[in-house]
């Protein structure tokens, strides 16, 4: 088995007049398995979303784009900018992300971290399972890495230079999308220079329920890529990206609508009016409403080295990212700042020969967070009686404390291949990782881990192949979870609620058996069919979870908390199995897909929150004209969640959606340049809410979105 040929050989191939440029672009992988060699494609279980699936789609979130994947489900609620994917039951830190590869590890509660829009993209890719071997820290889930669009995906017919103007539109939140994209190739250079803005007002929900209140996102921002082909061996690449989001929501962003420490106070003294009959449990979380603004900077700098040798596909990769999240509370004026900034880089190199491959690197990044959390002090007339017309104030002193903390993790990594024989393949693979984390005013802590992995595949026909896989990952505490102090929240003479740091917090480690049968054959019934089956069956036990629990209760009101910590709580067990099936002619295509997932806490024997529920998907496209109009169409139903945990008192009914789409996009001819996407989404106006998530979802959403290209 042989390396895939590098994108060093295929911009170099751009000499050639009969390569077009989108054979080119079919080597230009993203870069979640950073392993080049073909292996990898059989081994892992892999979901891919390309350019063309991406625009049918529309989505408003990468998390959204590839949530019809099996296992894969959105968490974070409906407003775009707070999702985030949840792969087979685990997402925020524990799935890694990874942006044209390098790593962005921003993290704030209540937040997501994918602050690009999946029109600026050129592929999706998730890896599924833990893959700290090859990640480090984080990757218990496993890897979500995108690739922002670049010059040889607008290209067409070899043409040198061109230009995109987009404009999209959806009626469920009135979503403008505009983006405008510039760019060029020769034998030696390629760059893309592209803008974008995207303004949506707040979303419809279904069944005429309204809409979901402070929805509303303003995004805006642009990326600038370039490619140096040097010569026949080297090559370099620039990656720059800038976004900047802003929203007044909730500043809790899953949360439906503002709930505030005054709204739960007043439930407290209802509770002590009443005699306390009333369920604490009732009042929830608090939230206020706050405008926020993320601006998030990301710059890279990529240079390959490939010359004609069995030892030598080298990868070095110079990288920082800055990210500042500001937000206003509505209600006291009082100011919040987190500046987070990671910088690092990566080196790979893979050595292929005969019947081995070796993929072995070093890594090293630092995160540095700074946050500020103003606190309003009480003048003497509040301080005298804060409930006579200053309960705002009396509740904006008591506020978390800031910190100034970094992180340092440096890697390193094997991975093998070795073919044991013509039918079988071993692939073992270790990952050391040092990481080193302190604050100015706290005490540092630091440790070792060691990530191995182990898998065995044996294909004994070109139709199939079975891998039997064993995979650990781990994830280090946090600089929120490790160094967070101060207060929660407050109220004079009445309650004030405190968060103490923990000095013993591990971290979180997760162990993985898998087992993925795959059946793929062509020319099955027909010329230049295909039918492809995957089925995968695992277990990831995951030790030491991380949550915020209250460690100790209010004296008077025994069911309001008073103290929280970050601790190590459970041992969860995650079970699931994935099913998925597409047939394939020129013209039409048939697909289906199954998820099941089943979480719980090994200790208790109690059900996992944020497990999706069974879900069953089944769909087709049809050309309608060839390389020119094509329609399809989607059912999925989501079974109920019944299986809950028992401090979780909302239920999970099923529902089921339908989906359609709609593109014209001629590949000759006058209109060549001309792409009309149109998709109805919700198409019966549903009326659900997603499975752990605290608010519901939009109702019927018609999309259109019109491309022409110069």
């Amino acid at each position: 088995m042989k390396l895939k040929r590098s994108p060093i050989y295929f911009a170099l191939c751009s000499l050639l007049p009969s390569l077009g440029w989108a054979e080119m672009l079919e080597e230009i992988e993203v870069s979640a398995l950073r392993d080049p060699t073909e292996y990898a494609q059989t081994q892992n279980k892999i979901e891919r979303l390309d350019r063309n699936q991406l625009e049918e789609a529309q989505a408003t979130s990468v998390a959204q784009a590839i949530s019809s994947k099996p296992n894969i489900s959105i968490s974070g609620g409906s407003r775009s900018l707070a999702q985030k994917v949840n792969i087979r039951g685990l997402s925020g830190t524990r799935v890694v992300q990874v942006v044209d590869g390098v790593r962005q590890n921003f993290n704030l509660e209540h937040r997501g971290s994918y602050f690009l829009p999946p029109s600026t993209l050129g592929q999706i890719e998730v890896v599924k399972g833990p893959s700290s071997a090859l990640w480090g820290s984080g990757a218990l889930g496993g890897v979500m890495a995108m690739r922002t669009l670049n010059a040889f995906d607008l290209l067409k017919n070899n043409e040198p230079w061109g230009v995109l103007v987009k404009q999209g539109y959806q009626s469920a939140s009135s979503l403008s999308e505009t983006q405008v994209a510039a760019y060029g190739a020769n034998e030696k250079f390629d760059v893309l220079v592209q803008g974008f803005r995207n303004k949506s007002n707040n979303l419809r929900l279904g069944e005429s329920l309204g809409e979901l209140p402070y929805s509303g996102l303003t995004q805006q921002g642009g990326l600038l890529k370039a490619g140096w082909q040097i010569n026949e061996t080297n090559r370099l690449e620039l990656n720059f990206r800038h976004t900047v989001n802003k929203q007044l929501a909730p500043a809790n962003n899953e949360m439906a609508e503002p709930y505030t420490p005054i709204d739960f106070f007043d439930y407290v003294k209802k509770s002590r009016d009443t005699g306390g009959k009333v369920d604490y449990s009732e009042a929830g979380g608090t939230t206020d409403l706050a405008q926020q603004k993320i601006v998030d900077t990301g710059l890279s700098l990529r240079y390959l080295f490939n010359p004609e040798s069995d030892w030598i596909n080298s990868e070095l990769t110079l990288y920082t990212n800055r990210t500042k999240e500001t937000e206003q509370n509505q209600r006291t004026l009082a100011n919040d700042e987190t500046r987070y900034r990671t910088w690092g880089f990566n080196f790979r190199n893979t050595s292929e020969f005969e019947r081995a491959a070796f993929i072995y690197g070093v890594d090293f990044y630092q995160d540095h967070a700074i946050t500020a959390r103003e606190k309003k002090q009480l003048d003497g007339t509040c301080a005298n009686n804060p409930l006579a017309g200053c309960r705002d104030l009396a509740t904006a002193k008591y506020r978390p404390n800031p910190y100034n903390a970094k992180a340092n993790v440096w890697g390193t990594y094997l991975l093998s291949h070795l073919k044991l024989a013509e039918q079988w393949t071993l692939s073992p693979a270790l990952r050391f990782d040092h990481y080193k984390t302190s604050e100015v005013s706290s005490q540092s802590y630091q440790k070792s881990h060691l990530s191995p992995a182990l898998t065995l595949s044996y294909q004994p026909t070109d139709w199939f192949d079975i891998n039997v896989k064993y995979n650990e990952a781990f994830r280090a505490p946090s600089l929120q979870e490790r160094y967070v102090s101060g207060n929660h929240f407050g109220y004079d003479r009445m309650l004030v609620t405190s968060f103490q740091s923990n000095p013993d917090l591990k971290p979180e480690v997760a162990r993985n058996k898998e087992i993925n049968f795959n059946f793929h054959w062509q020319n099955l019934w027909k010329a230049e069919d295909s039918l492809k089956i995957s089925t995968a069956l695992f277990q990831n036990d995951v030790k030491d979870f991380i949550n915020l629990e209250v460690i100790k209760y209010n004296d008077e009101a025994k069911a309001i908390p008073e103290i929280f910590q970050y601790r190590n709580v459970q041992n969860a067990r995650l079970r699931g199995v994935e099913f998925s099936t597409e047939y394939q002619t020129p013209n039409w295509s048939l697909y289906a897909n199954y998820g099941m997932l089943r979480g719980k806490d090994r200790q208790t024997g109690e059900a996992l929150e944020n497990i999706n529920a069974d879900r069953i998907i089944v769909g087709g496209n049809y050309a309608v004209v060839a390389d020119k109009f094509s329609v399809g169409g989607r059912l999925s139903h989501y079974f109920a969640q019944k299986r809950l945990p028992s401090k979780t008192t909302q239920e999970y009914p099923a529902y089921t959606l339908v989906d359609l789409t709609a593109t014209y996009a001629p590949k000759q001819g006058e209109w060549e340049n001309l792409r009309v996407d149109f998709a109805i989404e919700n198409l019966f106006d549903k009326a659900y809410t997603q499975a752990f998530s605290l608010t519901p979802s939009a109702g019927r959403n018609v999309k259109v979105s019109v491309a022409y290209q110069f």
